[in-house]
């Protein structure tokens, strides 16, 4: 039977393998997952070394690395970000409720042009189609989130109001101009 009567030493090792593994939880790069190796295989290592032998060693490190594998996948953050949000609706779900039911919720995390188009529709409640202008609708992220933060008006491709940008004013000489932000603007359409 071997001597564990070190018990400072045998603290050191398993903190170094915690560190490892909090490392490369936490690891955004592969800079820092290889530092993580750094605690953590040693680690694994002497304690194999000095409770078992070389083939505990191997098994060791393989589950190691089969974890790491594992924790380091996106979809893990993405399921421990879903949990953090349950659990957070179910501490305080009065909040998460009266979320639901306040209009404009969460508008305050549309991209600028999509703001100044809600404002811009505010302003005008009798519009309740609009359409976006080529430049507009090739930026995937302002058409998205026109279709969400403008709602319950409808993207339509055939309606009389369109939003342009500001740039392209000169070229629709031809409409008339409803309102204006400092991004975009809402022309009515010959």
């Amino acid at each position: 039977m071997k001597n564990h009567s070190s018990f400072p030493f045998d603290s050191l090792l398993i903190l170094c393998v915690f560190v490892g593994l909090g490392l490369a939880w936490a690891s955004t790069s592969t800079v820092v997952l290889a530092e993580s190796m750094v605690f953590l295989l040693p680690g694994l290592g002497w304690l194999c070394r000095r409770y078992g032998s070389y083939e505990s060693f191997s098994k060791v490190a393989g589950l190691a690395v089969v974890l790491l594998a594992l924790i380091c996948l996106p979809i893990i953050n993405t399921w421990s970000a879903l949990g953090l949000s349950v659990s957070h609706v179910v501490r305080d779900f009065s909040r998460f409720r009266g979320n639901l039911a306040t209009p404009h919720t969460g508008a305050d995390a549309l991209p600028p042009p999509v703001r100044e188009m809600r404002d811009i529709l505010q302003e005008n409640p009798e519009i309740v189609e609009y359409q976006l202008s080529g430049l507009l609708a090739k930026d995937t992220l302002i058409y998205q989130r026109s279709v969400e933060g403008l709602w319950p008006r409808k993207l339509v491709p055939t309606a009389d109001h369109e939003f342009i940008r500001i740039s392209e004013l000169k070229q629709r000489a031809a409409c008339v101009e409803v309102a204006r932000g400092t991004e975009v603007v809402l022309v009515k359409r010959p």
